[in-house]
């Protein structure tokens, strides 16, 4: 699961600027990707909040783990970057 301040994390995000974008592609290859699998994972994370709160309602059982498990694959390649 995300930890319990990743919900916070992702809303103290600024918007984006064009002088942001072109910092940004001056950026190193990792951090750039790094910054795009973040994206990712906010919205994985509100994919399994909608899981869980509608999973019961749609048959949808095997739905909440897949999705997890693309967090934890998600997760594991960031890791992998950032070493």
């Amino acid at each position: 699961m995300p930890p319990s301040d990743f919900r916070h994390l992702a809303s103290n995000r600024q918007p984006q600027t064009a002088d942001m974008f072109g910092d940004f592609a001056n950026l190193p290859l990792p951090a750039r990707v790094n910054d795009r699998l973040a994206d990712a994972m906010i919205a994985i994370d509100e994919a399994m909040q909608m899981c869980e709160l509608e999973g019961d309602t749609y048959e949808a059982s095997w739905l909440g783990p897949q999705v997890l498990a693309a967090y934890d694959q998600v997760n594991c390649i960031m890791k992998k970057i950032s070493d």
